[in-house]
């Protein structure tokens, strides 16, 4: 099963990275033919746009710049003998030699299938959170970009992601212990900030040990949710460097492309097998 986790992890990258080069010769390789996919960038109600030839239309139209920059974060990969269920954020900033730049957030939930030996792209589900920067307005002739506030109205663009139901969490609840002591840490955190990005703060509460931040855990979770609320998404992609690791206590650094997300310290300790964050400094 690790072997099959590698896989799917190798996949996923091979695809971002395909954003970035236009390249989609070896599609095939990485999606079924009748795959569906639901992305919000597609002005129609359902943001519907399957088949492999949605996905190479796609991948051909993102708007040209000089440069686009990614970083993958929170990868997560539940899976068993024939299905996988996988999410992540991912990071990017598209720019031109002049210095003009537009930053968003690329948010997966996906399924995959296991074919003949190896796994491919069933469905992809996307969200993205775009940022005022100056190509906003440049990719905004060919992407579509709902309002930020969540307002409820009868022609409302849905989000493509039902967070409850596409999780992976929810999806395949237990597998095979297969993460390194470190992926289990990303993991943790991974759980963490889906929670936050998505209101499902269960998720943060199942992350966070009893005595966060000296007994702060209610106070962190009922402050956040009420500020979360509001806004239709709200992204969280970090990248975690593990800076100290024992055998059941772990430090990282949290760092974004994003401008928006601050540097983290972020803290963990391990108790009955199971890593949770007990320290959550921003700026540190």
């Amino acid at each position: 099963m690790r072997k099959d986790y590698n896989i799917i992890k190798d996949k996923f990258n091979t695809f971002i990275h395909s954003w970035k080069t236009k390249e989609t010769e070896d599609l095939e390789n990485l999606v079924i033919t009748d795959i569906h996919a639901f992305l919000s960038t597609v002005n129609n109600k359902e943001g519907e746009q399957h088949t492999i030839f949605g996905i190479r239309d796609f991948i051909k139209e993102i708007p040209d710049t000089d440069c686009l920059e990614y970083d993958i974060c929170h990868f997560v990969c539940r899976l068993n003998d024939k299905k996988a269920h996988q999410s992540a954020e991912v990071a990017f900033v598209a720019s031109n030699q002049n210095g003009d730049r537009f930053v968003f957030v690329a948010t997966f939930c996906n399924v995959w299938v296991k074919v003949a030996e190896t796994w491919k792209l069933a469905e992809i589900r996307m969200d993205v959170k775009d940022y005022e920067t100056p190509l906003r307005d440049y990719f905004a002739e060919k992407w579509y970009f709902e309002e930020p506030l969540a307002n409820l109205t009868a022609s409302v663009h849905l989000p493509c992601i039902f967070p409850d139901l596409d999780t992976p969490y929810f999806r395949i609840p237990e597998m095979e212990d297969i993460l390194t002591e470190e992926e289990k840490i990303k993991e943790c955190f991974a759980k963490f900030c889906y929670g936050i990005d998505w209101i499902i703060f269960k998720y943060c509460k199942e992350s966070m040990h009893d005595n966060f931040e000296n007994d702060e855990k209610h106070h962190f979770i009922a402050a956040t949710k009420f500020a979360r609320q509001r806004f239709r998404y709200w992204c969280s992609p970090y990248s975690l460097e593990i800076t100290e690791l024992t055998e059941d206590k772990a430090s990282a650094k949290a760092t974004s492309l994003v401008p928006d997300c601050k540097i983290n310290r972020v803290d963990f300790v391990k108790e009955n097998g199971k890593w949770q964050i007990i320290r959550y400094s921003e700026g540190a």
